[in-house]
C-alpha cells in the first residue's frame, strides 16, 4: 500500500497543475476501465455532471478512487469541459494452488485465505498475501516447525488476472531435548516434569509423537503447573518466566521454567451466606473444601434433600476467596478460580448475590 500512498502526491501536483483553473463538468469520461463499471467509478466519486470542479475537489476525487482499493493508478486530465479519469485496474485473482502442505487441510488454508480477502475473483492486493504467507509460517513455527518455509508466486494472466501459488515446506517439527524447572523446592523435578503432556525423546516417542514441541500443548502444560501447586495450597506460585531455546538446526528444543513457589497455605474456617434454604451443618459435609484441608477449590454441585426427592428450589456451591490481613491474594484468587467460602444462594435468583463478599470469619492463613 505504501507504494500508492507514494503515488498520491505525485499524481495530484500533476492534476492541479494540469488543471489550475476550475471549470464546470460538462460529461465524464473514465478510460482504462475492463473489469469494473463505469458506474462503480461515477458512484465512487465526489462530483457529478453540472459540477463546478477546483483543485480540491480533484484531490478528493483522486483519493477516493485510491480507497476503494481496485486501481494501481489514477489521473484526471480535462478535454474541454469533458473530466476525464484514466485508470490502471489491479488484477483479479483467477485462480489459487497450493502445494506442500499436509499438516494444515488446503480447505481450511483457503478458508483463511478468503477471510483475509483473497478468494478466487476477488481483487488482487499484494500486501494482503504477503501478510498471510508471514502469518502462515506463524503458524508452522507455532507448531514447533521451525525450519518451515512459506512462498508466494503471483503470475500474470491475460484479461488483467492473476494466478496465486503458494508453496509450503513445512519441514519438521522439533524435538524436545530437555525440559527443565527452576526454582522448586517443594517438588522433585520428575515429579513436576510429569505432570507436562510435552515429554522429552524417548523409544516410544516415535509412535506417541510427545516430543514434539508445540506451543499452545506447553501453555496446557504451564496451566496444570499451576494447578498442582495451587490445589497443595501454594496460593502464591507463579511461573515468572518462560524460555524456549531452539538449536541452530532447528531440530531440537530446549525448554526452561522458571518458578516461585511461595508459602503454603491452609483453610483455616469455612462458613456459608447467601440465600441457604438448608441447615448449615446439612450442607458442610457436601463441601469439598473445609477446615485443614489443602484443596482450594470444587465444582459447582446441586445440593439434594436426605430422602433423595428434588428440592422445591434447587440450589448451586460458588466458592469465593477472601483472605485475611494484609495478603495481597484476592483478585488473584478469583482469577484463578478458587476459593475457601462456599457460598450458597438461589441458582434462579443468582444476579442478586453478584459481588457478594465473604463473611468477615473466613480466613485464609500460611499453614506453619
Amino acid at each position: 500500500m505504501k507504494r500508492y500512498l507514494l503515488l498520491v502526491p505525485l499524481l495530484l501536483s500533476l492534476s492541479l497543475s494540469a488543471l489550475a483553473d476550475s471549470f464546470t463538468i460538462t460529461d465524464i469520461r473514465v478510460e482504462g476501465l475492463q473489469r469494473i463499471s463505469p458506474g462503480t467509478v461515477f458512484n465512487e466519486i465526489p462530483v457529478r455532471v453540472n459540477d463546478r470542479i477546483d483543485g480540491s475537489l480533484i484531490a478528493e476525487t483522486t483519493r477516493a478512487l485510491f480507497r476503494t482499493g481496485n486501481f494501481d493508478d489514477v489521473q484526471i486530465g480535462r478535454d474541454g469541459g469533458v473530466l476525464v479519469i484514466t485508470v490502471v485496474e489491479r488484477p483479479s485473482i483467477s485462480e489459487i494452488n497450493i502445494e506442500g502442505n499436509k499438516a494444515i487441510k488446503t480447505e481450511d488454508l483457503l478458508e483463511g485465505l478468503e477471510k483475509a480477502g483473497l478468494a478466487v475473483g476477488n481483487v488482487f492486493q499484494r500486501a494482503t498475501l504477503e501478510q498471510m504467507r508471514v502469518e502462515l509460517a506463524r503458524q508452522y513455527v507455532s507448531q514447533g516447525r521451525y525450519d518451515s518455509e512459506v512462498t508466494a508466486e503471483v503470475a500474470e494472466q491475460a484479461r488483467n488476472r492473476v494466478a496465486v501459488n503458494i508453496n509450503i515446506n513445512e519441514g519438521n517439527v522439533a524435538a524436545i531435548k530437555s525440559i527443565n524447572i527452576v526454582g522448586n523446592s517443594v517438588f522433585e523435578d520428575d515429579d513436576l516434569v510429569d505432570i507436562f503432556e510435552l515429554k522429552t525423546s524417548g523409544w516410544l516417542s516415535w509412535l506417541t509423537s510427545d516430543d514434539k514441541y508445540s506451543r499452545e500443548t506447553l501453555n496446557g502444560d504451564l496451566e496444570n503447573l499451576s494447578s498442582y501447586y495451587l490445589d497443595r495450597g501454594y496460593i502464591r506460585f507463579n511461573i515468572d518466566s518462560t524460555q524456549v531455546a531452539i538449536t541452530p538446526d532447528r531440530t531440537a528444543v530446549y525448554i526452561t521454567v522458571n518458578v516461585s513457589e511461595g508459602e503454603k497455605y491452609n483453610v483455616r474456617n469455612v462458613g456459608l451466606s447467601g440465600d441457604i434454604i438448608l441447615p448449615e451443618d446439612d450442607l458442610k459435609p457436601l463441601l469439598l473444601i473445609g477446615e485443614g484441608r489443602l484443596r482450594f477449590y470444587g465444582t459447582p454441585a446441586e445440593v439434594r434433600r436426605e430422602d433423595g426427592g428434588e428440592l422445591e428450589r434447587p440450589v448451586a456451591l460458588d466458592a469465593v476467596a477472601r483472605p485475611v490481613d494484609d495478603l495481597d491474594v484476592d483478585g488473584w484468587l478469583a482469577a484463578a478460580g478458587l476459593g475457601d467460602i462456599v457460598v450458597v444462594h438461589d441458582r434462579g435468583d443468582a444476579a442478586a448475590h453478584e459481588g457478594e463478599r465473604a463473611p468477615d470469619r473466613t480466613e485464609v492463613v500460611p499453614q506453619r
